[in-house]
C-alpha cells in the first residue's frame, strides 16, 4: 500500500513546512494547512475547495492537472485584494497508485514575494536617483574647476566663493557615498547577528566630541550625564556612532 495514504505522519510534515502549505486531494479539496496559511487566506478551512483560497486561472490549472503530473510546478500569483500582494505556488504532485478523492493528491508551498520585489525596487530607485544626484555636484564642481583655472584665476574673491561652493558640492557628494554604503553594509549584513559588546557611555563620549565644534559654532553646550552604571549593548560601533550622530546633530541643527 502507498506510504502516503497510510503514514499518519505527513499532517506533521506539512506543519512542520517553514512556509504557508497546504494538501489537497485530486479533487482541489483542502485535506490540511499548516497555521501559516491563515495568515495569507484567512478563510481557509479543511475541507473547502481550493478555489475558495484563489481564483487564480495558474493556480487552478496546475491544480487540475495533477493527476497527469506527478512532477514540480511553480505558479506566480498576484493578489489585488485586500491589498497588492505577490506570491510563488509551489505545487508537488504525491505519487500514488490510484488517486481518489480524499486521498493526499498534491502539496502546494506558498511563498511571498511581496517584500523581496518591493525591497529589489527601492534598491533600484535609490540607485537610479543616487547616480543622477551625483551627476548634478559633478557637473557643476567642473564648471567650477575650469573656471579656476581660466577666468577666475587671478581673481580672488571669485576663487574664494568656488571654493566655498566646491566644498559644499563634495559634502553632499560624500552624503550620497555613505548612504549607498550603507545600504549595502545593510544588504550584506541583514542576517548576522552583532558580536561587539559596546560601551554606550564612551561611544556618545566620542559623539559629543566630535560633535562640540559644531554645538559651539551654535552656540550650544553639550553636556554628557553617564549612567551610575556602565551601560553596556550587544551591535555594530560604526552603526550605532551614526545613530546617535545624527540624533545629535539633528538637536543642534533643528532643537
Amino acid at each position: 500500500m502507498n506510504e502516503v495514504r497510510t503514514d499518519p505522519n505527513w499532517r506533521v510534515i506539512v506543519d512542520a513546512i517553514a512556509d504557508p502549505a497546504l494538501v489537497v486531494d485530486s479533487g482541489g479539496i483542502v485535506l490540511h494547512f499548516n497555521p501559516l496559511v491563515i495568515d495569507i487566506f484567512p478563510r481557509a478551512r479543511t475541507g473547502g475547495s481550493i478555489t475558495s483560497l484563489s481564483r487564480d486561472p495558474g493556480l487552478l490549472r496546475a491544480v487540475q492537472n495533477a493527476p497527469q503530473n506527478d512532477g514540480r510546478t511553480v505558479v506566480a500569483l498576484h493578489d489585488r485584494v485586500p491589498v497588492e500582494r505577490r506570491f510563488s505556488a509551489i505545487l508537488t504532485g504525491l505519487a500514488t497508485e490510484e488517486r481518489r478523492p480524499g486521498e493526499p493528491a498534491q502539496l502546494i508551498v506558498f511563498r511571498d514575494l511581496t517584500d523581496q520585489e518591493k525591497h529589489a525596487q527601492l534598491r533600484a530607485d535609490f540607485v537610479a536617483n543616487a547616480s543622477h544626484e551625483l551627476r548634478t555636484p559633478l557637473a557643476s564642481m567642473k564648471v567650477m574647476v575650469e573656471t579656476l583655472q581660466g577666468a577666475a584665476r587671478a581673481d580672488e574673491a571669485a576663487r574664494e566663493r568656488f571654493l566655498a561652493m566646491l566644498a559644499t558640492q563634495a559634502d553632499r557628494m560624500t552624503r550620497l557615498i555613505d548612504d549607498l554604503m550603507s545600504l549595502n553594509r545593510v544588504e550584506m549584513r541583514a542576517h548576522l547577528s552583532p558580536r561587539d559588546i559596546i560601551d554606550v557611555a564612551e561611544l556618545l563620549d566620542f559623539v559629543v566630541q566630535t560633535l562640540e565644534p559644531l554645538a559651539e559654532s551654535a552656540a550650544i553646550k553639550l553636556e554628557l550625564e553617564r549612567p551610575p552604571h556602565p551601560l553596556k549593548v550587544r551591535g555594530e560601533r560604526d552603526e550605532l556612532s551614526q545613530v546617535f550622530l545624527n540624533l545629535v546633530q539633528n538637536g543642534i541643527r533643528y532643537g
